[in-house]
């Protein structure tokens, strides 16, 4: 009975920036809302006026993995070969 009224009305949602409300609807472009799931707790919403388009973009670039050792190792390895030639 809950999957048949969340297949015809849609999942409530809330805009994180504008507290806007909708409705998303499953197996479908979600309407225009986009989510994001930041430190793995919480789905954040947002709505086709309020989304900031490089917010992935932006949490890639501020949890970036590391650079390897190995690599830095490398360089400096280099560099020293440069001095003695």
């Amino acid at each position: 009975m809950v999957e048949e009224a969340i297949k015809k009305i849609g999942l409530p949602v809330r805009c994180h920036i504008c507290k806007e409300r909708g409705f998303i609807k499953p197996q479908t472009n979600l309407g225009g809302w986009y989510r994001a799931r930041l430190f793995r707790s919480k789905w954040t919403w947002y709505c086709p006026k309020d989304y900031p388009g490089d917010i992935d973009e932006k949490i890639r670039s501020r949890y970036a993995t590391p650079v390897k050792q190995e690599d830095e190792m490398a360089t400096v390895e280099e560099q020293l070969y440069k001095l003695l030639d």
